[in-house]
């Protein structure tokens, strides 16, 4: 991101981060490479759009910037490590961005949706969660 989408398009007052992937991995099967990609695509986006947007939100003295975090971060599930860490780091992130631009006019915040334990949840869920969930 550049000035020039800033000229083409105009400020941004308001942006959602909600991008995530979410592959299977523990602490037997996590490459480094799966680990790089899931911070990459679930925690990178939203220092960048951050990087790029701010300024603009700081010179106008107003802004918002709404982050998806994961419910899963209080109750975590089984077979996530990678996904779990990298939601934990948007939500440490958003508090980070949230005390840095308060006095700018930017309010950063996260929101932490979760799962609802419904019978096609819970058919594909492992035992050990399942007795969590119900």
């Amino acid at each position: 991101m550049d000035g020039r989408q800033i000229e083409q398009f105009g400020r941004c007052d308001i942006f959602v981060n909600n991008a995530a992937t979410l592959p299977t991995s523990t602490l037997e099967t996590v490459t480094l490479d799966l680990w790089r990609r899931v911070q990459a695509t679930n925690v990178e986006p939203l220092l960048l759009f951050a990087q790029a947007f701010v300024p603009g939100m700081a010179k106008a003295g107003w802004g918002r910037i709404v982050s998806t975090g994961s419910g899963i971060t209080l109750a975590p599930q089984i077979k996530d490590i990678a996904y779990i860490t990298s939601k934990g780091s948007v939500h440490t992130l958003t508090r980070a961005l949230a005390n840095e631009l308060a006095e700018r006019g930017v309010t950063v915040n996260a929101i932490a949706p979760t799962v609802i334990a419904t019978p096609g949840l819970l058919e594909r869920t492992a035992d050990a969660v399942r007795r969590r969930l119900s």
